[in-house]
């Protein structure tokens, strides 16, 4: 006769032998540590050709104003109303800020010319202020002496802005 082979002990169930459960720790650790490892390594490189590839901003220059003494203007109108405005005149530079400044009666005079000939009942709405400072804007950078270039003025700002 034939002897049975050895059987083995039953097994049971939920429990780990201490050398596998060793083992299996130290691989969940192990792996666990090289995914963390090779996250830093890729997200730091990606960092460094994120900050080389985008170009450097430089700071903006500081806006540039001229500011416009107030005027008081009788309007094109037969009710006798008037404006009172107060504005600023933002210009490109100070070379630009400082050539209206010499200029500023003449300036002033187109400034005036302009006004005069608007109507009370459009100054009122927001699309005839910015309908007038469009054409204030066209109207001061016209050359101010013969053979010069165009005035760099961006914008027209109105500060105070009375019709009565």
């Amino acid at each position: 006769m034939i002897p049975n082979p050895p059987t083995p002990p039953p097994c049971q169930a939920g429990k780990v032998s201490p050398p596998l459960l060793i083992a299996l720790v130290l691989c969940v650790l192990i792996v666990s540590g090289a995914a963390v490892a090779g996250t830093y390594f890729l997200m730091r490189g990606q960092d460094k050709t994120t900050a080389e590839s985008k170009p450097v901003k430089e700071p903006l220059p500081d806006p540039v104003f001229v500011a416009v003494e107030p005027f008081t203007i009788n309007l094109q109108d037969d009710s006798g109303r008037v404006l009172y405005v107060r504005m600023s005149l933002k210009v490109a530079d100070d070379k630009t800020a400082t050539y209206l400044n010499s200029y500023m009666p003449q300036v002033r005079n187109r400034i005036l010319m302009t006004v005069s000939d608007q109507r009370a009942d459009e100054l009122v709405t927001s699309e005839g202020k910015q309908q007038l400072a469009s054409m204030l804007r066209e109207r001061i950078a016209q050359p101010l002496a013969d053979g010069e270039d165009p005035i760099a003025v961006n914008d027209v700002l109105f500060t105070d802005f009375i019709v009565q």
